[in-house]
């Protein structure tokens, strides 16, 4: 996380990465780690379904636009190569009276295929 502008408002850069990890035999490619997109909400609601949180597609391309388009939140998505988005987490930016400012974890969802 960063600081930005005169104000110093939050923000939350999000870069590509590459998983570069010893890969395991149910994983036959490397992961690309990039930030999401209003066209992954498909992949998105699936991977909730899966989770046993449902959720329309409609509803959560509307949030996603929300969430991308704010500074103190960050929605990156896991690809495997052909099988597209296999997981994601949405994380904010979080200042507390008892702790420092950090990164807290909002959600994780990884396929279970």
């Amino acid at each position: 996380m960063t600081a930005r502008g005169p104000d110093r408002s939050p923000a939350i850069d999000a870069q590509v990465v590459r998983w570069t990890a010893k890969r395991l035999p149910w994983q036959p490619e490397a992961l690309d780690i990039r930030p999401a997109r209003p066209t992954d909400a498909q992949a998105l609601a699936a991977l909730s379904s899966q989770l046993g949180y449902p959720v329309a597609v409609g509803s959560l391309t509307d949030r996603l636009d929300r969430l991308l388009g704010r500074a103190d939140q960050v929605v990156m998505v896991a690809c495997a190569g052909s099988d597209g988005v296999v997981g994601w987490i949405h994380g904010a930016d979080e200042e507390l009276l008892e702790a420092e400012r950090r990164c807290e974890i909002l959600g994780l969802v990884v396929s279970h295929t």
